[in-house]
């Protein structure tokens, strides 16, 4: 199975069409329509568009199509959202957002309700609904145009994600200021700073002074650049995304078999801190940050009990059921328990959920946002489908378990592939598995970067394009 950089590519796009939505308007919107090229690491991979409609309600909307190779194979992702704001208040009344791949389509429709969002989530079929305070007004919006316009200053928005059920807040300021010709003509233009600290995020605009997005950049890695339409939907993609990102390991780099340690030194991580646990520690100096990560071993003899459930509650939220990890629905405990039989003890459950998911779903790179009950009906999927099916089966049978995302030792790609895999609670720690690589207990060879909930996950993103591994050996 290939190390997927989907998810991660995603939440990219999320954070892009926070910004590329902005666009100069005077006390009464102007309609206007821009298109982008989208680029990963240098390479092209698809196109966005950004518009502004005005009528009983003013609408900002995005279109993003992006067709990327997987190991040789191109697949397609297709993104649509569309914010209606009122037009006395400015206040976000509505949210019509979907997803749409080659395993199926996600939707999530938002409908102002007082002064909450009540949210309907359509994925795999199942339509969960939630209801959360929302606070972005169009003035938000207009963030990157006020700042364009004062060509100085810094402002403070909320930003509400509807795939991401989180309204986060955003600080943008004006960094510096240059002279471009643009159209044949010499004009000033504003480069703009954004930080979104719940995601660990911090994306650089440049913006000329009708605050008209130019071109905007996340860490080394993802970069959105105005063009004319023809050029933005031009279609020449042949790059292998999962190969060029994969993190090159020196000549050296020791054979993982049989290691019960293994000790990386690490360059280009920045602020960013390596989440600790049993098996994985991190020290930082200077520039470098060294990971020692320690084989973990299998529990044995711990009972599905009412202790076990006592335990459990320690880590209540990862029992619970999600719009995407839907644990709850009827299909996922029949399968699940279908898969267990008469398994008494977590480690039997662990192999026979391994490798369950291991055979049920095959290998198949998909760009899409994932959720388990759609992998569970499809079957196909990569490392993300492999992971969040094996989180709900887990949660379906009262095991907690999350998702957890980073890199891990890729032969195929020469090096350190960006992965995903899961984490089960054993009543005192989190044992990592790999149900895509059929491992009941995860290799020695998994940094890991991140786990938890998609914006716990987001935080890696800075690291795209960033992270190099200087030295490595075995113990």
């Amino acid at each position: 199975m290939v190390p997927s950089m989907r998810r991660l590519f995603f939440y990219g796009l999320i954070v892009l069409s926070f910004c590329t939505t902005n666009r100069v308007w005077a006390a009464v919107p102007k309609p206007y329509v821009e298109h982008y090229g989208v680029y990963m690491n240098g390479h092209k991979v698809g196109w966005f568009r950004s518009e502004f409609a005005t009528g009983a309600q003013y609408r900002l909307s995005t279109h993003m199509e992006a067709q990327m190779v997987g190991l040789g194979r191109k697949t397609t992702l297709e993104v649509d959202e569309k914010r209606f704001y009122n037009v006395k208040n400015g206040k976000l009344e509505k949210v019509d957002f979907s997803q749409s791949a080659e395993t199926g389509r996600v939707v999530v429709l938002g409908t102002r309700k007082g002064d909450g969002m009540v949210l309907k989530i359509t994925a795999g079929g199942a339509t969960q609904e939630r209801t959360m305070a929302v606070h972005e007004t169009l003035n938000d919006a207009l963030a990157l145009f006020r700042l364009a316009r004062a060509g100085k200053g810094a402002v403070a928005t909320h930003q509400f994600d509807p795939s991401l059920m989180k309204e986060m807040k955003a600080k943008s300021h004006v960094s510096k200021s240059e002279r471009r010709q643009l159209g044949g003509v010499d004009q000033k233009v504003y480069h703009i700073t954004t930080e979104i600290p719940e995601m660990g995020v911090t994306q650089g605009t440049w913006v000329d002074g009708t605050g008209r997005v130019l071109e905007t950049k996340i860490g080394g890695f993802l970069v959105v650049r105005l063009e004319s339409p023809d050029v933005a939907k031009k279609r020449d993609y042949s790059q292998d995304l999962l190969v060029s990102a994969v993190v090159k390991v020196p000549s050296d780099f020791p054979k993982i078999k049989n290691l019960q340690s293994l000790v990386l030194q690490f360059q280009g991580s920045g602020d960013f801190q390596f989440p600790a646990s049993s098996f994985q520690r991190a020290e930082k100096s200077g520039l470098s940050t060294t990971v020692t990560l320690t084989q973990a071993k299998m529990p044995r003899g711990i009972l599905l009990d009412e202790e076990f459930k006592k335990k459990s509650i320690r880590v209540k939220s990862d029992l619970e059921s999600t719009p995407f990890i839907q644990s709850e629905d009827s299909s996922m405990i029949k399968r699940a328990k279908q898969v267990v039989g008469d398994a008494r003890t977590l480690d039997q459950a662990i192999i026979k959920l391994t490798q369950f998911v291991h055979d049920h779903v095959k290998d198949q790179y998909v760009p899409a946002y994932s959720n388990a009950l759609e992998a569970l009906q499809t079957g196909i999927g990569d490392c993300t489908e492999h992971s969040i099916l094996f989180v709900a089966l887990a949660r379906a049978l009262g095991i907690p378990s999350r998702v957890a995302v980073g890199i891990a030792y890729w032969a195929y790609g020469g090096g350190f592939g960006w992965h995903a895999w899961s984490e089960v609670w054993t009543g005192t720690e989190w044992l990592p598995v790999d149900p895509t690589w059929g491992q009941p207990v995860a290799d020695l060879s998994h940094v890991k970067l991140a786990d938890g909930g998609p914006m716990e996950q987001a935080r890696i993103i800075m690291l795209l394009g960033q992270l190099k591994l200087q030295t490595a050996r075995g113990l």
